[in-house]
């Protein structure tokens, strides 16, 4: 257990540097470069996170290989076909980024209301953004071999450097130009070093290991074993590749439909609130990390799988639910304070409305991943295929008539019933694991929160303050019921 709190403490610190530069870049990079090139770059980071999973399902194949070979100390085949998949990959990826250079337009992506101007600089972007895409992918897998290893600590200190270069890099270009070229350029060179590294300390780290397990089996050690054939990886991945693809989509598409639909302005005061709300998957994110190879060794059973899997849950429930309820409820005044007051009255509503899916979104990564490394990937890539028709109709339809905030209703209506399709869907694997009583107060938690995004709506400003205050206090005391559940399941 002290070993799992630490990987998530790992965990978490590789992503909060990049937050807080972030936090502090955005509002000079809207004040220097503008609302329309702060809403590219919007698109560009959502871009870059997108093909970090553009990587047909291998980075968790991976991860849950690299756990499974690492707990039986048999790595070598595992160092083997990681170094031909990295090659393999790289040189495919780069042919369909060749292509997508070629047949995407910087219109599709801006929108046809951009400034003429504005397009004109994307299209230099793009192709560098392009660019980026086989480094990003390969930058995945060998990052998938540290987490299988549980070597969290190299590979946050690496997420953490190039994570927050993201940010501070186009802020330290605007002393030489304000363009989306140059800009979107500092991004990409921070992308081509992170694989470098990645690479260096993978191979590193996994040569290490199967060296110790060697010398721990003496003479005795088994012969080495035959190297898998990469078609058995692809086989595995294939439903991760769904999930790869489509769920980052749902996640980050509405941005992309707000700038071709309303304008990439409003993209700008939509990307600001969610962005920074995003930035707390960090937790969850930690968290179902750390249990993924966890899950995925071969020596743990039902009954380690069942105190992992509810400690995660519990986990992430007390932390996220007064966060989500911060965020809803205080959203116009931090936002004012940070990005001024007329950004702040553009973009109040819809961190209030996407505080509900935010929080449904973070209790959805850890049967996600339980799922997963229980190697039926397809199951999560056949919940994401139903869902996907259905959002982009209502993202639409809500975006035409309401605007940027009938797209956060929009993004929170799909994160609420994605988050109860894969707890009925571990429900129904695990049917033996009973987590019914973690599950209620969640449910309780989502209410309490789309009763805080509501309080707009009463007229009294002294009595909504009121209400927000007894609703807070509400989700604390549910944060604080399930900490304690927490904390007296680690002490047994």
């Amino acid at each position: 257990m002290r070993l799992a709190v630490r990987n998530v403490a790992l965990n978490l610190g590789g992503q909060l540097l990049p937050m807080v530069v972030a936090l502090v870049a955005m509002p000079v990079l809207v004040r220097h470069a503008g609302a329309d090139r702060l809403g590219f770059l919007g698109l560009a980071w959502a871009l870059i996170g997108y093909f970090a999973l553009f990587d047909l399902g291998l980075s968790r194949v991976v991860t849950r290989r690299v756990a499974m070979a690492d707990g039986i100390g048999t790595l070598l085949g595992e160092i083997r076909i990681l170094k031909r998949l990295c090659l393999q990959l790289f040189v495919a990826v780069a042919v369909l980024s060749t292509l997508l250079a070629l047949a995407v337009p910087a219109s599709a992506i801006v929108g046809k209301a951009a400034d003429p101007a504005i397009v004109a600089e994307a299209r230099l972007a793009l192709l560098i953004l392009w660019a980026t895409l086989p480094l990003t992918v390969v930058t995945g897998l060998l990052r998938g071999a540290l987490e299988g290893l549980q070597q969290f600590g190299r590979a946050n200190l690496l997420r953490a450097f190039f994570g927050a270069w993201s940010f501070a890099a186009p802020l330290a270009m605007l002393s030489y130009s304000n363009a989306l070229g140059p800009l979107t350029l500092a991004i990409a060179v921070g992308r081509a070093l992170s694989l470098v590294a990645h690479a260096w300390l993978a191979f590193e780290a996994l040569h290490a290991r199967q060296s110790d397990h060697v010398a721990a089996a003496g003479p005795s050690a088994a012969p080495p074993p035959s190297e898998p054939r990469i078609g058995t990886l692809f086989r595995e991945g294939g439903w991760l590749t769904v999930s790869n693809i489509v769920g980052p989509m749902m996640v980050t598409f509405d941005r992309f439909a707000i700038a071709a639909i309303v304008s990439l302005a409003a993209a700008s005061y939509y990307f600001v609130p969610q962005e920074v709300s995003l930035r707390m998957l960090v937790i969850p994110s930690a968290i179902a990390t750390t249990i993924f190879p966890m899950l995925a060794r071969a020596d743990r059973g039902r009954d380690a799988h069942r105190r992992i899997t509810q400690g995660a849950l519990l986990a992430v429930a007390a932390t996220c639910l007064p966060l989500c309820a911060v965020i809803g409820a205080l959203a116009e005044p931090l936002l004012s304070a940070w990005m001024g007051r007329s950004f702040a009255e553009a973009s109040a509503q819809v961190a209030a409305c996407l505080a509900v899916g935010l929080f449904a979104n973070c209790c959805a990564q850890v049967p996600f991943a339980w799922i997963q490394a229980a190697g039926r990937s397809d199951v999560t890539g056949k919940l994401h295929l139903v869902q996907l028709p259905v959002y982009a109709v209502l993202l639409l339809v809500l975006t035409l008539h309401f605007g940027i905030v009938g797209a956060a209703i929009a993004w929170s209506v799909r994160a609420v019933a994605d988050a109860a399709l894969l707890y009925l869907a571990a429900a129904s694997l695990f049917s033996d694991i009973d987590l019914k009583k973690t599950v209620v107060p969640i449910i309780a938690g989502l209410a309490l929160l789309v009763l805080i995004g509501a309080t707009p709506l009463v007229t009294s400003g002294s009595l909504r303050w009121a209400l927000v205050a007894m609703l807070m206090l509400s989700c604390v005391t549910i944060a604080s019921a399930l900490a304690w559940r927490l904390h007296q399941d680690i002490r047994r």
